[in-house]
């Protein structure tokens, strides 16, 4: 059964904003609920994992909140990450 979720309506910007992101983070939880690691073998450029899909939301949201937003740094474990390092 599909479920709707009701946000309810915001006072401020930053109300709006953290109604949205909850909203999404329960959409994607309830879109990824019984997942299992998929394709855990094989080429990773043909395959992707749920792992994946969820720490790249998770880095999504950590830039759009944090660094867009307010101007911060990504904090762990996001600044401890070589991107120009070669991939595995």
């Amino acid at each position: 059964m599909l479920r709707r979720w009701v946000t309810r309506a915001a006072e401020t910007e930053a109300g709006a904003l953290l109604a949205v992101l909850e909203r999404n983070r329960r959409t994607f939880a309830w879109k990824t609920d019984g997942l299992d690691d998929g394709p855990a073998h094989g080429d990773r450029r043909e395959h992707h994992e749920p792992g994946d899909l969820i720490a790249n939301m998770a880095l999504v949201e950590a830039d759009w909140l944090a660094v867009t937003t307010a101007g911060e740094g990504y904090g762990p474990p996001w600044e401890s990450v070589d991107v120009d390092a070669e991939p595995n």
